[in-house]
C-alpha cells in the first residue's frame, strides 16, 4: 500500500522465469513503462525513468520474510526483506516490515548487529544500504534521512517522503536538537515536493540558529512555493498521485493509519471498519479478502485469528492461488506453536508430573508431523525455493527423520544465507546415521562457511566435530582422528569449561587416546 494512496509503482530487475512466474511487462519506479536499451530505460517523451521492478519475483520472498517473522527468525526475515525489496524497492510495505523484522531483532538481541546481505552496485541497492544502516540505529534521525535522501536518488517519492518524515520526527525528540539536521532536511523534502514540511524542518532550524539569515530566506521562498502548490504540488491536470494526495486531509489520515509502525487501538479499529466496509462492496474480491485478513491479524485477537483463517481459506478457493493457502497455513502454524509454548511452560513448572512430560513429548511430534505435512504442500508448490527445503528439512531433523532430512538439507545448503546453518544440520544428521566419514567432512565444511569459531555457533560446529572425531577413532580405531578430537576439546575447554558436556567428553578422548597409543 502506498503511504500517499498513489498508485503502486511495481518493476523489477532479475529473471522472472527463474522463479517459475511469468514474465510481465516492467514497470518504472515512477509507474510508467519503459524499454530495454542497452541497460537503461526510456519513458515515452524522452524522460528516463527510475530502474524496473518486478514485484512477482519479489512477493516469493515477501512471503518467506512473513513466515520467518512470525517464527521469530528475525535476522533471516531481514535477509528476505532486503533480498524482495532489491526486486520492488517500490513496495512501501515490504520496507515497514523490514524495519518491524529489525525492531524486533533489536528487541531479542540488543547488543548484537544483525547480518544482512548487501549490494552496492545501483541506486536501488544504495537505498537498500541506507535502510539497513537506519535499521541498525533505528533512533538515528541523521540514519533516517539518509535512507530518504538515497530513497529521492532512486527516486522513490513515496519512500522518501516515509523516511523524511519520521527523520524530521527523531531530530524534534532528540534532547539536543540538531540544527545543521533540519537545514538538511528542509532541501530533501523540498526535492520530492513535500514544500509544507520542508517549511517545518527550516522553520525549527530557523529557530536554533536565528542569526542564519540565508537560512530564513530559503524558508520564506519554500513557504512560497508550498502556498503556490497546495492545489496540488504541480500535478496540474492529472488525477490522484503523489503531490495532490497530500493535500487530501481525510485521505491521508487513513494512509498514515495503515502505514504507522506503531498503531494505537483506535486506528486498529478504524482500519478494521474499513476494511470490512470494502468486503461488504466487493465480496468476492481477493485483494479486499486479503487486506481485511490482515488487519485482523494485526489485531491479534483469537477471535480475529480464526475469521482471518476462514477468510483466507475463502480467497484460496475463490482463485486456487497457493499464497492464501500459505497465510492459512501460518496462522494455523502459528496457533500450534502457542499451545506447545502453553504446555511447555506447564511442564517446566511440574517437573515431577511424567504425565504432562508425556504430553509434552507427544505433542511436540505432532506439532512437527503438522508442520511437516505444510511445508512439504509448500516445496511442491514452490520445487526451487531452497528456502522452503530448509524448513522441511529442519522438521525431518527435530523428527528424527535423518534420510528425509539429509535429502531436503542438501539441495537447501545452496541458498548462501542459509548454508552454515544447513550444513551443519547436516553434519548432525550424518553422524546421527553412522556415517562417520560424511559427518567430518561436513562439519568442516559448515565451520569454513561460518569463518570463526569463538562464537556460540562456531563452538557448536566445533563440538560436533570433535563428537564425529570420536565415534570414527572409536569404531576404526584411528589415532589420528582421536589425536584431533583432543585439540578440539581442550580448545573448547580452554573457551568455556561449562560448554555442553565438554568435561565428559574430554575425559573420554583422553582414555581413549591411551588406549590406542599402547595398542
Amino acid at each position: 500500500m502506498a503511504i500517499f494512496g498513489g498508485k503502486k509503482n511495481k518493476a523489477s530487475e532479475g529473471s522472472p522465469e527463474s522463479n517459475g512466474a511469468p514474465n510481465p511487462e516492467p514497470q518504472t519506479a515512477s509507474g510508467g513503462k519503459g524499454t530495454s536499451n542497452g541497460g537503461k530505460s526510456t519513458a515515452k517523451g524522452g524522460a528516463e525513468p527510475g530502474p524496473t521492478f518486478n514485484p512477482d519475483a519479489a512477493e516469493r520472498f515477501f512471503e518467506h520474510a512473513r513466515t520467518a517473522h512470525e517464527t521469530t527468525n528475525y535476522e533471516y526475515a531481514m535477509n528476505l526483506w532486503i533480498s524482495g525489496l532489491r526486486l520492488d524497492a517500490s513496495n512501501l510495505t515490504a520496507m515497514e516490515n523490514f524495519f518491524r523484522s529489525a525492531s524486533a531483532f533489536h528487541a531479542a538481541h540488543p547488543r548484537k548487529k544483525p547480518k544482512v546481505d548487501l549490494q552496492s552496485k545501483t541506486a536501488v541497492d544504495k537505498f537498500l544500504n541506507a535502510l539497513y544502516n537506519w535499521a541498525t540505529h533505528l533512533t538515528d534521525p541523521d540514519a533516517a534521512m539518509r535512507a530518504g535522501e538515497a530513497a529521492a536518488n532512486v527516486p522513490l517519492e513515496e519512500q522518501a517522503y516515509w523516511c523524511l518524515e519520521r527523520a524530521l520526527s527523531l531530530a524534534k525528540q532528540a534532547k539536543r536538537p540538531n540544527p545543521l539536521l533540519f537545514k538538511r532536511l528542509m532541501p530533501l523534502f523540498a526535492k520530492i515536493g513535500a514544500y509544507e514540511d520542508a517549511v517545518n524542518a527550516g522553520s525549527i532550524a530557523v529557530q536554533l540558529n536565528p542569526a542564519d539569515s540565508e537560512l530564513a530566506n530559503a524558508v520564506k521562498n519554500f513557504s512560497a512555493q508550498a502556498t503556490m502548490s497546495q492545489g496540488g504540488y504541480d500535478n496540474v491536470g492529472q488525477e490522484g498521485g503523489f503531490r495532490k494526495n497530500i493535500r487530501n486531509a481525510a485521505r491521508q489520515k487513513q494512509l498514515q493509519d495503515e502505514e504507522a509502525i506503531s498503531k494505537d487501538e483506535g486506528t486498529i479499529e478504524r482500519l478494521i471498519e474499513r476494511a470490512r466496509n470494502d468486503l461488504e462492496q466487493r465480496p468476492e474480491d481477493p485483494p479486499t479478502i486479503n487486506a481485511l485478513a490482515k488487519r485482523l491479524i494485526e489485531r491479534g485477537t483469537r477471535k480475529d485469528e480464526r475469521e482471518a483463517y476462514e477468510l483466507y481459506k475463502q480467497a484460496y478457493k475463490l482463485t486456487r492461488e497457493f499464497r492464501f493457502r500459505q497465510a492459512a497455513d501460518d496462522i494455523r502454524m502459528r496457533d500450534w506453536r502457542r499451545q506447545l509454548m502453553a504446555l511447555e511452560k506447564l511442564a517446566e513448572e511440574n517437573p515431577e508430573d511424567q504425565a504432562i512430560q508425556q504430553k509434552l513429548i507427544d505433542e511436540r511430534k505432532n506439532v512437527l508431523d503438522a508442520e511437516t505435512k505444510v511445508y512439504t504442500a509448500r516445496v511442491e508448490a514452490y520445487p526451487t525455493d531452497l528456502g522452503l527445503k530448509y524448513e522441511l528439512g529442519r522438521r525431518y531433523f527435530e523428527l528424527g527423520q535423518h534420510e528425509d532430512a539429509i535429502a531436503n538439507l542438501q539441495q537447501a545448503q545452496g541458498e548462501p544465507k542459509l548454508r552454515v546453518r544447513t550444513q551443519h544440520m547436516l553434519a548432525q544428521s550424518f553422524l546421527a546415521m553412522g556415517w562417520g566419514d560424511e559427518a567430518v567432512t561436513t562439519f568442516r565444511h559448515a565451520l569454513e562457511a561460518h569463518g570463526r569459531d569463538a562464537d556460540s555457533t562456531g563452538m557448536e560446529i566445533n563440538y560436533g566435530l570433535m563428537l564425529a572425531l570420536l565415534t570414527k577413532a572409536t569404531e576404526h580405531r584411528d589415532l589420528n582422528a582421536a589425536i584431533e578430537a583432543d585439540k578440539i576439546a581442550s580448545s573448547i575447554a580452554i573457551k568455556d569449561i561449562g560448554f555442553m558436556e565438554i568435561r565428559q567428553k574430554r575425559d573420554a578422548i583422553k582414555a581413549l587416546l591411551a588406549e590406542l597409543r599402547q595398542a
